[in-house]
Parts: C-alpha cells; sequence; structure tokens
C-alpha cells in the first residue's frame, strides 16, 4: 500500500505529465526531453503588435536560465482531484459591503511585503508563494519581517509537493500543524527529502495559521480578500509571461502552470481595465525587480485563488538598548534591554543564532520579565548573529522579538606558528601548527593571536582584521623572550601591512624587522615605502620590536618611512627600538594624511636619509599634516639630512614629553629638530650635542 506522500507525489506526476501533454502539441518531444527553449523575443514582439497587447518583452531573464530551469519554473502549480475537492470545502463568500471597495490597494505600500526570492531549479513556486504570503501576513498585523523557510514546505508536507510540484495547501498544512521555521534553520535547497531532509523538530516556530480559505475566480471577491492581506492564484507563465519586461501583461490563456501572490491592485491600470499587482518567485531580475502587473482576467489569473487565516501573537516584544547591528567582542558583558506590550508576560527566554534567525543557543531561560538580563557574549566570531525574545510560557507561539540587523561577534582564537607543527589549519594547537606567519593570518576570524616561535619568517604579511602577532616564544610555547627567541621578519616588499579592517585591535609585539624593503604604492606619493610596516587607515598598537637596517626604497629611489610608514589612523608604538633604517623621508618613521600617533619609550639610533638632497628631511621621523606625542625615549646619531636630522615636522602638531635628543648633525636647518608651519610643545626634552653644518639651530 501506497504511503499518502507516494500516492500524493504519483497524483502529482500524473497531472505534471497532462501538462507537459498539452505543451506536446506545439512542442516536439526530443526539445522536451531537454527542457523548454528560451522564448523568441523578435516573435512575441511581433504577436505583441499583432494582437495589441500592451506590455513589452526582453531576454534579461531569459538568458540567465537553462531550458531544464525553464521547464520546472513552469510546471511547478499541480493539483490532483482531491485537492481541488479540498480546496472547495474551503470556499468563502465575502459579503460586498454597500461601500464601494478602494480603487487601488498596493501592500507594498504600507510595508507589508518581505523582498522577492528565488525558487532556483525546483518546481516549489507553491511553497514560494504560500510562504510569502505568511511573511506578508506576519509583517502586516505583528509588525515583525520575517524570513521563512520554503525548504520546510517542501521537505515536511505529508502530500508529497515537492520540486516536482504542489499547490498551496500543502504549505498551508505545515504552517497550522508545525509552524514555520525560518530560512536560517533550513535554508532552501532547491531539492526532494531525502537529499534534503525536513528537519523541523526541534526548531522554534515563527509564524502559525488557523486555516485558510479558497476564494471564487471573481475580481471583486478577490479584491475584498486583499482588504484583509495577499492572496495566492494560479497563473499562466507562458513564454510571454517569462519575457515579460515591462506595462499591462494582457495575453489571454485557459490555463494554469504556475502559483504566485496577489499583493494588490489597481483598477486604473491597464487603459482602465484594471491590473493584479504580482509578486514572483523567480528573482528580482524578473519582470519588474521580481513583479508582473497582470490584467484582470489574463493569463488566467484568479484561479485557484487561496488565502490563509493569521492571528497575531498576544505579546509584543521589542529588544532595545542598540543591540540591533551592534558589533560586539566575545567575552565582554552587555546588558540586554526589552520591553513587552500586549498580554502580561511574567518571565522570558533569551536564544542566539550564531548564523542568522536560527536562535538554538540559551541565553537566559525563564528570567524575570523586567526588562534586562547581563549577557557574556560567547566567544564565537561571526557576521551574523540574531537574538530573539520570548514568553517563557508558550514559547514564541506567545509572542517573539527579534533583531532584525545582524549582529557582529569578534570571537578569540589562538593560532600556532612553528617549524615542529603539522602545518594544519586551523592552526589552533601546538602540535597543528602553521609553518608560515602568513598561513596563520589567513584563517584569523576574529580578535585572533597568533603565536610565532624562533625563527626567519620571510614574506610579505597582512593583518586585515582585529589580529594581535606575537613574537619571542620558544619551541614549546612555554617561555616568551624575544631577545632570546628572536622571531625574524624579512621581505622586500614590506614586512607587514596593516589594513583599515584592523581597526583598533591590530597589534604586533616581540618581532624583529631586519632588512625589509618598501613595496610600491601610490600613497602618499608615487615611490616605494614602509619597508617594515605600513599603517594605511587603522590604529594598531606596535610593540617590544626591533627594527634593523629597514630602507623605504632599496634603491635609494623616492621612498617615506624606512622602518614605518604611517597614512592616517591613530597607532602606537611603544618600547621598539630603529637601529640604521633609511628613507627619503622619515628614515625611521613617515607619518602622513592626518594620523595621530602615539611614540612611547621608543629609541632611534643612526636613523638617516638616503642622501642630503634638499629634499631629504627627518633622518629618524618626519611628520606632515598630522599629530604626534613623544613621551620617553631616546632620537640620536641621525647624520644624514638636509633638514631635521632627528625630526622634521611640516603643518603638524608635535608634544615631546622627557625625550633626549643628542648627537644629530643636519646638513642645513634643525640639527635634531626643525619644525615648519606647524606647533611644538617641548617638555623636559634635552637636547644635547647636535650640529647643524650650513644652517641654523644646532639643536631646534
Amino acid at each position: 500500500m501506497l504511503s499518502m506522500a507516494t500516492q500524493g507525489r504519483s497524483s502529482r506526476r500524473f497531472v505534471q505529465s497532462i501538462m507537459l501533454l498539452v505543451l506536446l502539441t506545439t512542442i516536439p518531444g526530443f526539445v522536451l526531453a531537454a527542457g523548454l527553449p528560451a522564448p523568441d523575443i523578435e516573435e512575441l514582439r511581433q504577436q505583441i503588435k499583432d494582437n495589441g497587447w500592451s506590455f513589452e518583452v526582453n531576454d534579461n531573464f531569459s538568458r540567465t536560465i537553462t531550458p531544464e530551469h525553464r521547464l520546472n519554473l513552469r510546471s511547478g502549480f499541480a493539483m490532483t482531484d482531491a485537492d481541488y475537492r479540498e480546496m472547495e470545502q474551503h470556499l468563502k463568500i465575502f459579503p460586498m459591503d454597500k461601500d464601494p471597495l478602494p480603487s487601488n490597494l498596493d501592500w507594498r505600500d504600507v510595508g507589508g511585503i518581505t523582498p522577492v526570492k528565488n525558487q532556483g531549479e525546483c518546481g516549489s513556486c507553491w511553497a514560494f508563494a504560500a510562504t510569502a504570503e505568511l511573511e506578508a501576513f506576519i509583517k502586516i498585523y505583528y509588525g515583525v519581517e520575517t524570513d521563512l523557510s520554503e525548504q520546510q514546505s517542501v521537505s515536511c508536507n505529508p502530500y508529497g509537493a515537492g520540486c516536482d510540484g504542489g499547490w498551496a495547501s500543502a504549505s498551508y498544512y505545515v504552517f497550522q500543524q508545525q509552524g514555520a521555521v525560518t530560512q536560517a534553520c533550513m535554508p532552501y535547497l532547491s531539492m526532494d527529502p531525502p537529499q534534503a531532509p525536513c528537519i523541523q523538530e526541534g526548531q522554534k516556530k515563527y509564524g502559525y495559521i488557523t486555516g485558510y480559505n479558497y476564494i471564487s475566480n471573481n475580481v471583486d471577491q478577490i479584491k475584498q480578500a486583499l482588504q484583509n492581506g495577499p492572496v495566492c492564484t494560479g497563473i499562466n507563465a507562458t513564454d510571454a509571461f517569462e519575457a515579460y519586461g515591462g506595462g499591462c501583461f494582457d495575453e489571454i490563456s485557459w490555463s494554469t502552470n504556475h502559483l504566485v501572490l496577489i499583493v494588490g491592485y489597481d483598477d486604473r491600470s491597464c487603459d482602465d481595465e484594471g491590473a493584479w499587482i504580482i509578486k514572483n518567485s523567480w528573482g528580482p531580475g524578473f519582470g519588474e525587480s521580481g513583479y508582473i502587473t497582470v490584467q484582470y482576467g489574463a493569463a488566467n489569473t484568479g484561479s485557484s485563488v487561496s488565502q490563509l487565516e493569521y492571528v497575531a501573537p498576544p505579546v509584543s516584544i521589542q529588544l532595545t538598548g542598540g543591540i540591533d547591528g551592534a558589533s560586539l567582542i566575545g567575552g565582554e558583558t552587555r546588558d540586554l534591554t526589552w520591553n513587552t506590550t500586549g498580554a502580561p508576560v511574567s518571565n522570558v527566554d533569551i536564544w542566539l543564532g550564531v548564523d542568522g534567525h536560527c536562535h538554538d543557543m540559551l541565553v537566559a531561560e525563564n528570567v524575570p520579565n523586567t526588562g534586562v538580563v547581563s549577557w557574556e557574549v560567547p566567544n564565537e566570531s561571526t557576521d551574523y548573529a540574531s537574538l530573539v525574545i520570548h514568553p517563557s510560557d508558550g514559547g514564541t507561539e506567545e509572542g517573539f522579538g527579534m533583531t532584525l540587523d545582524s549582529i557582529k561577534i569578534l570571537g578569540h582564537k589562538v593560532r600556532y606558528v612553528s617549524d615542529l607543527g603539522s602545518n594544519t589549519p586551523p592552526f589552533e594547537t601546538i602540535a597543528t601548527a602553521a609553518h608560515s606567519i602568513d598561513d596563520a593570518l589567513t584563517v584569523c576570524t576574529g580578535v585572533d593571536t597568533v603565536l610565532v616561535t624562533a625563527g626567519n619568517y620571510p614574506g610579505s604579511l597582512t593583518i586585515s582584521g582585529p589580529v594581535a602577532l606575537l613574537g619571542g616564544f620558544s619551541d614549546d610555547f612555554n617561555t616568551r623572550d624575544p631577545q632570546t627567541y628572536v622571531t625574524r621578519v624579512e621581505s622586500g616588499e614590506t614586512g607587514l601591512r596593516f589594513l583599515a579592517g584592523s581597526g583598533d585591535l591590530g597589534a604586533v609585539d616581540g618581532i624583529l624587522f631586519e632588512d625589509c624593503a618598501g613595496a610600491i604604492s601610490s600613497d602618499p606619493v608615487g615611490g616605494q615605502h614602509g619597508g617594515a610596516i605600513v599603517i594605511n587607515g587603522c590604529s594598531p598598537t606596535i610593540s617590544n620590536c626591533e627594527f634593523n637596517n629597514n630602507m623605504a626604497h632599496p634603491f635609494q629611489g623616492l621612498g617615506y618611512g624606512g622602518a614605518i610608514c604611517i597614512i592616517g589612523g591613530e597607532p602606537t608604538i611603544e618600547f621598539c627600538s630603529f637601529t640604521g633604517n633609511t628613507a627619503t623621508k622619515g628614515g625611521a618613521i613617515g607619518i602622513f594624511t592626518g594620523a595621530q600617533v602615539s611614540l612611547n619609550q621608543n629609541t632611534f639610533d643612526g636613523n638617516d636619509c638616503t642622501d642630503l638632497s634638499t629634499s631629504n628631511q627627518g633622518g629618524a621621523i618626519f611628520i606632515e599634516n598630522s599629530t604626534m606625542s613623544i613621551t620617553g625615549g631616546r632620537i640620536a646619531g641621525g647624520t644624514v639630512a638636509y633638514q631635521g636630522a632627528g625630526l622634521f615636522s611640516q603643518d603638524s602638531s608635535i608634544e615631546l614629553d622627557n625625550v633626549e635628543l643628542s648627537q644629530n648633525q643636519a646638513a642645513h636647518n634643525g640639527g635634531a629638530v626643525m619644525t615648519s608651519n606647524g606647533y611644538l610643545d617641548a617638555s623636559g626634552a634635552l637636547f644635547s650635542a647636535n650640529t647643524s653644518t650650513a644652517g641654523n639651530g644646532g639643536g631646534l
């Protein structure tokens, strides 16, 4: 004996066979075996002209699908005799008010319609139409936008409706008996079971219906039903329908093969003949951003019309306090706040979904409805987290409030780098450590830390997220001493780049940058800049690092920042040493483009410009159109610079606090420091044995 699902699917295949027989009257069998051919646009345009139709056609959508895909799109609405009998049992006749109905209605105008979706290569239009209908009713009557799962209808209905076709009742059954789950919990796979199994059990449900009605094929009755919300309707998706590009679709036909959603009407459209406003399920590339305007009676629209019955939950809940769309860090504590209206609520549950609106991680259970609870953000990395809160008694069926804009969580993981590891991603244990720093940085997804043992690490590195790079570890990672366990980076194209995505959480600590040369760049000007590090539009912290013999341009061409080139941002550089670095401007550090830089307890020894040309300024530090504070440390031994052998400042603001500037020699002005058109505040600074050989200001 066949199961209900098997019998249903067999019946639907029989119905589809009849539909294909109709197609066979005009299309050869060998063509159907490979799908349906694309519409002939020029032939359609001639038909439009000959029949006096009022719409335009193009191949904008048709050229994006295959013949097999096209056949599935045009055969998804299939009803058995039993389906028709069931539908007729739900017939509802609306009483017609004495007052005339509005001449137009569009549920999009009041924010009642969710975005257009795409059913793909599965004949599941029936599931998409019914799901879009439920989403619309929830939005209209409960004020919450949901993204519900069409795959649930395909995989979990008992009638056998699936990619071979079906009608809205199969979805209505799921919505009424089980409740609708979200797209995040059951993503659309465009497949039937068993490839796409039913996994609705245990999932939270966000849409329930109490029943549905069959609406007779009468314009006034359909318009009356539309006053309550959208309705599903059968339609004939022909070549002309597929190629629709705008205007009033007025092709007359007498069969149906597709299910769509009527979201409104306008009696004034189609030269006052009136038209339905229809949301399709072929993606926004179809028609007019996924919609089509169909004249009353055209395309057999109005046949097999159904409308669900929906009652909004009694409790409305709103998450407050700026959590919607927030960026959080794993491990931080955040107060979650909310308010409830409607029916009284004594206790609530709060759940988290790491990857969208599939809320499966319990945050708080059965807590008093005081409107606040303390939450420790999980150590997970995701850009798509979501929260939901609902009454403890009755669950989401009684009401819910969820975040609509995704929450970003930056989790924390430790990655290891050692030649002794197995080089197995994601490098989260010592045994699986990466062999290169670059490989470890590539797998970082959150506020991660990369630990590196002693060794030479050639190549250019990039930190584009909130990642800290720490060197100086022993082979077993039990001891850290950057002086004993030297982690050395060498590169011919800038040792390390900090990009904007690292924000103010990027860091490097305990690394030796030696014999690095800058990479070609047009920022801040065309040349080669930043031998060891380039900081562009971010604010990392650079600590306990050594910079030895790095150069901006390896052949003494134009280059800024022999060790570090800073372009914007607010970086901090502390407890670092700079020795023997060279550049055209800023032998050790070049600072540009409105940067705000803090230098704390650093030592600069013997950093120089490439030569004594008049444009070569700032033997140790060059700063332009920026601000900088230097606290403690020493700037000494700079001897090759035209101006400002220790520091040259152009149009900038500088603060010096207890800094030693000694034994610097400039060829022209400012043996230690020269400032031009800027501001200098020196407090407790020591200027000692600085000279200017052919200009002014031996010290300043």
